[in-house]
């Protein structure tokens, strides 16, 4: 009985952690692409992740979606210059106790530039 009470759980933690880094990817998506827009920024790019995965209507609300922090930037040492963005969840949060690695994903996305 303690043995598939264990599967169980680790089966659920599976599904969450991947769970999360879908919808981390998803936010990096959204605002990669929000930030690459033509009078478009950083700000824009991570008001839009944060939107996106924790803001009133976000896709992971709560106690997991405290634990992430985005980062924006532009990066200019490719041609043509990309938006990127990136979310990192900072390791274990109430609801992933067994998780101990931290979770990044990373978009990027072209900027748009006037013709």
């Amino acid at each position: 009985m303690a043995l598939a009470l264990g599967v169980v759980a680790g089966v659920a933690h599976v599904v969450l952690v991947q769970y999360a880094l879908a919808a981390m990817q998803l936010a990096v998506d959204e605002a990669a692409r929000a930030g690459a827009a033509l009078d478009a920024g950083a700000p824009q790019c991570e008001e839009k992740a944060h939107r996106v995965l924790v803001g009133p209507d976000g896709i992971m609300r709560g106690q997991m979606g405290e634990a992430v922090e985005f980062e924006c930037y532009v990066d200019t040492g490719v041609q043509p210059p990309h938006m990127v963005a990136s979310a990192h969840h900072s390791g274990p949060a109430g609801v992933l106790p067994l998780l101990d690695v931290p979770l990044v994903v990373t978009s990027r996305s072209v900027l748009e530039v006037a013709p």
